[in-house]
């Protein structure tokens, strides 16, 4: 039996894109962070997310219809001002 380096070459490239394919993730960015003492908020699938500073799991803090983009702690790091977009225009 002849060995085909040809069909051999092929078979693997072929398999290898396949396998590309299937490893591409649909992700989003984690944009627009703003950090406080203790805090972090970003923006993250057009929703606002709360992590603790030191690490951890992220908090979804926002999830209503529309997007949530610049999200930034006030000065004692109380509360967090952000820009929405729910209904065409921006708001803050």
């Amino acid at each position: 039996m002849r060995f085909n380096y040809f069909s051999l070459i092929s078979i693997t490239l072929f398999l290898m894109s396949n396998h590309s394919l299937d490893a591409q993730v649909n992700a989003g960015l984690f944009r627009f962070p703003d950090v406080s003492s203790t805090q972090i908020v970003f923006s993250y699938a057009n929703d606002l997310w709360l992590v603790p500073k030191q690490g951890g799991n992220a908090l979804k803090i926002s999830a209503p219809v529309g997007m949530e983009v610049f999200p930034k702690f006030s000065p004692d790091g109380q509360k967090i001002a952000f820009s929405a977009n729910y209904d065409g225009n921006a708001d803050v």
